[in-house]
């Protein structure tokens, strides 16, 4: 019983304060750089086009400077970061809580009620307008990505977005938390875990060892790890670690408490952001602006408000190259972009499963470790990553039919590309449109050999650019199965549709095919003070305006059940301001700011 009263106190006492930020992020990422030539490989090919991205938005205003080779290539301010803010991109997540020893359903009500009102928190900090952040005029930035609790798992069935598990079974647990003489987190993963195209997972644990407050793995599946005394409303160590799995970095990358980042080219030392300044560790320090930071030799530059520094509270602030670089994550990383299309935040839907087909017999080297299977696969807005045979351990079938389907439309004709690991694969495609639960051979919509240049390495020229279009006579309005079968380049299965692998995976989605929409009716058009509106409802006047309601911040965030599109003037900001979320998940952001200085 000691340890339950223990971690309800983590959780919920007032008395704990601190907010500084401890993450192993930094000592993870360079040894999974040193130990995975594989993950070596995928983070070159990710900085190198960030870094094409930014050169390219240089270039367009002229800001470009040479110095005899890209990689001696200078940023110079001000910096473009182009971003569009108009689209929020929302990102499912789910809460796994290991408690120590048993819980009570007053435990676990407590900490769900924490547990929620840190993601509003979390939501608050991104969009820049927590009263604790600072504001656009301030120097603070608007971030389009949002989270969201889980409201379904992968097999459709109701969640609340946190699991709580007993973790008193894993030895040294109770004690010693996650790390030495404690759990791994391959055991904490045993315990529960969410596929990780389909839902953000975020371990909340009683210890983590090393006096770590939390870490994260910078891009890849995101996976984030945190002590239960920081996950709580106003701590900013969630912030900063989703910040990780959105791929940034701190903005001491390469530096520390007692020297200076490099900093001679912006975009490839330091954190590779180049509106960021270099800056050391600051914990228990908070430089004003009229302080010199030493490794600039210039007044700091909102460095020391930086949400990726380690601040003890005073973190306020992303800046907005962090967003772009965010961004810039969620539109390369397969996995990100797997949750963007997640189904998981909204409520389970009764739906028909796909029909039964042959399943594979197995593999016949299962002790193989030639990490044979798809990778990438992208299909009009079917976006998957997985990791192959070894990194999916050791698994020869993948059933993703339960997962919400994505939509097609008959005789629309969609872009098709797929991508493999290391090794030369032969990789087959088959979609059962008559949905009889055979693959017939008019139903193989692709083949092809795909070479190894590089990780991930892309379609050969004959296959760039492919396209599938979707017959009009296909089976509609229900789930249908996409089987996608990859395996080493020189077997020859007699019947790849369900043979036994060499050495490589088969994996099966769902998708549904729709009629073409029809043409859009003609809508009513509604006029006040005038009798020949030209839009929907349209307001003439010369000497009125219309008033929205006013709200500073605080009031616009305790509106209860927003509804999704609801307009009021927020007297904080000056602006206009929109709820793009739902009632249970409201999204506020600003139309547009005036600046009232």
């Amino acid at each position: 019983m000691r340890y339950i009263i223990q971690f309800v106190l983590l959780i919920v006492s007032p008395l704990v304060m601190g907010q500084a930020h401890w993450c192993l992020t930094d000592s993870l990422y360079q040894a999974e750089l040193k130990n995975n030539p594989e993950k070596r490989r995928e983070v070159e090919q990710f900085e190198e086009a960030w870094q094409k991205s930014q050169v390219e938005k240089a270039l367009q205003k002229s800001m470009f400077r040479s110095f005899g080779g890209f990689t001696t290539f200078a940023y110079q301010p001000p910096y473009i970061y182009n971003v569009d803010k108009t689209k929020i991109q929302t990102i499912p997540m789910v809460f796994h809580v290991i408690h120590p020893a048993g819980f009570t359903e007053e435990i676990q009500h407590r900490t769900d009620e924490q547990i929620k009102k840190l993601v509003k928190y979390v939501n608050e900090v991104y969009a820049g307008i927590s009263p604790r952040m600072h504001t656009i005029r301030e120097g603070g930035v608007f971030t389009p990505i949002q989270f969201a609790l889980a409201q379904r798992d992968e097999n459709n069935n109701p969640s609340t977005g946190i699991i709580h598990v007993d973790g008193s079974g894993i030895g040294g647990y109770a004690e010693n938390g996650l790390g030495k003489n404690g759990a791994n987190e391959g055991q904490l993963k045993g315990l529960s875990y969410w596929n990780p195209n389909y839902c953000l997972n975020i371990y909340v644990v009683n210890k983590i060892g090393s006096g770590a407050l939390a870490y994260a793995y910078v891009g890849g599946h995101g996976t984030v790890f945190m002590k239960a005394s920081y996950a709580r409303e106003g701590s900013d160590t969630l912030p900063h670690e989703l910040g990780h799995s959105l791929n940034l970095h701190h903005t001491f990358e390469g530096g520390g408490e007692y020297r200076c980042p490099p900093d001679n080219n912006c975009l490839t030392d330091n954190d590779k952001i180049c509106d960021t300044e270099a800056i050391k560790t600051l914990y228990w320090r908070r430089p004003t602006s009229n302080e010199i930071n030493e490794c600039t030799g210039k007044p700091y530059d909102g460095g020391q408000y930086n949400i990726m520094n380690y601040l003890n509270g005073a973190s306020k602030r992303f800046t907005e190259g962090q967003v772009d670089r965010m961004v810039f994550e969620l539109q390369h990383n397969g996995t990100k972009r797997n949750l963007l299309n997640s189904k998981a935040y909204f409520p389970p839907v009764e739906r028909q499963e796909v029909a039964e087909s042959c399943t594979p017999p197995g593999t016949k080297r299962p002790n193989n470790q030639a990490n044979v299977g798809p990778a990438n696969v992208i299909f009009g807005d079917l976006s998957y990553r997985s990791q192959g045979y070894n990194f999916d351990d050791n698994q020869y079938y993948l059933n993703h039919t339960k997962s919400n389907p994505v939509k097609f439309i008959a005789g629309k004709t969609y872009p098709f590309d797929i991508s493999v690991g290391l090794n030369p694969h032969r990789v087959w495609v088959f979609i059962d449109y008559n949905n009889n639960g055979v693959f017939e051979d008019v139903e193989q919509v692709f083949v092809a050999n795909i070479g190894s240049e590089k990780y991930f390495s892309q379609l050969k020229p004959e296959f760039k650019n492919y396209k599938i279009t979707i017959p009009l006579n296909a089976v509609k309005n229900i789930p249908l199965r996409m089987r996608v079968v990859g395996d080493l380049q020189w077997t020859k299965p007699a019947n790849p549709k369900c043979a036994q692998h060499e050495y490589g995976q088969t994996e099966d989605f769902a998708i549904i095919i729709i009629d073409p929409a029809p043409e859009e009716e003609t809508l009513t058009k509604v006029g006040v003070n005038t009798t020949t509106p030209e839009t929907t409802l349209e307001v003439k006047s010369t000497g009125n305006g219309v008033i929205f309601p006013k709200m500073n911040n605080q009031e616009m965030w305790n509106v209860k059940s927003p509804a999704t599109g609801m307009l009021i003037y927020n007297t904080s900001e000056h602006c206009l301001a929109m709820n793009y979320g739902t009632e249970d998940q409201p999204l506020w952001r600003c139309l547009e700011t005036r600046d009232m200085n």
